[in-house]
């Protein structure tokens, strides 16, 4: 098994969501626009109104509920480790939010028409629902699954939860689907990378404090010990000194 900060895995899911973040940028820069994917799936979410579950799950990718969440996983990794371990846990989301913001408003991309009615006029490409939820979730679920700390109906929980509540964006028309599409592949990226960050930080921390136990060496085998052995004696080191008589030589008769 590779080592965890060594593992192919890190850059390989790294490099697949940073692809598929571009491939979905590159689709809308060209189409100018929301894409016939987008329009498809707003006429299909038109015909189903939105439950309270789903707004409860778009309420928690918030910006202040993930920063919340993040800060908390933190805290809680630096009691049970240390704080070099916990820095990718509360760096997650700040560095979602941070390249969210630099795509978003380098793009200038229209939200839908009833987003801009009710005077939400931002930048629509990537949404930050699904880049925040998804770093979080992803990371979360890898802390969990490299510790073994919760069962897989929590992870899949986590990732329900940031799912649909970035779906829920589209929803109600605020999104389209292609910007959440984006918003996960860039938050996947997050994720992987702030993974890959702490499981170098966490083994790291393993590696030093391993080196700093001190190692015990024991003797070889047969070797004389003069510190360890109590003093012997004068008398017995005397008797054992004299050199022990010969044994009288046997007559042979004839």
């Amino acid at each position: 098994m590779p080592h965890p900060a060594r593992d192919p895995r890190h850059p390989a899911l790294l490099a697949g969501a940073l692809a598929a973040y571009a491939a979905v940028a590159v689709a809308r820069e060209r189409g100018g626009g929301p894409l016939e994917l987008d329009r498809r799936v707003q006429w299909w979410v038109r015909l189903r109104p939105p439950g309270p579950f789903a707004d409860v799950c778009a309420a928690l990718t918030g910006q202040r509920a993930t920063l919340l969440a993040g800060t908390v996983a933190g805290a809680l990794v630096a009691a049970r480790r240390d704080g070099r371990s916990a820095l990718p846990v509360l760096a997650a989301v700040p560095a979602a939010n941070a390249l969210h913001a630099i795509f978003k408003y380098g793009r200038q991309q229209r939200r839908p028409m009833r987003a801009r009615l009710t005077g939400k006029r931002t930048p629509t490409f990537p949404s930050g629902h699904a880049t925040r939820g998804m770093a979080l979730a992803g990371l979360l679920g890898h802390l969990a699954h490299r510790d073994g700390r919760a069962p897989a109906a929590v992870l899949a929980a986590a990732g329900m939860v940031a799912v649909v509540g970035a779906a829920q964006r589209v929803r109600v028309e605020r999104h389209w689907a292609s910007d959440v599409l984006g918003g996960w592949a860039l938050g996947g990226a997050v994720a992987a990378a702030c993974a890959w960050w702490y499981d170098y930080a966490r083994d790291s921390d393993r590696g030093s404090a391993r080196g700093s136990d001190s190692v015990k060496v024991d003797p070889a085998p047969g070797a004389l010990s003069t510190a360890s052995s109590p003093p012997m004696p004068r008398a017995r080191s005397r008797a054992m000194a004299r050199p022990s008589p010969s044994p009288p030589a046997r007559r042979v008769s004839d």
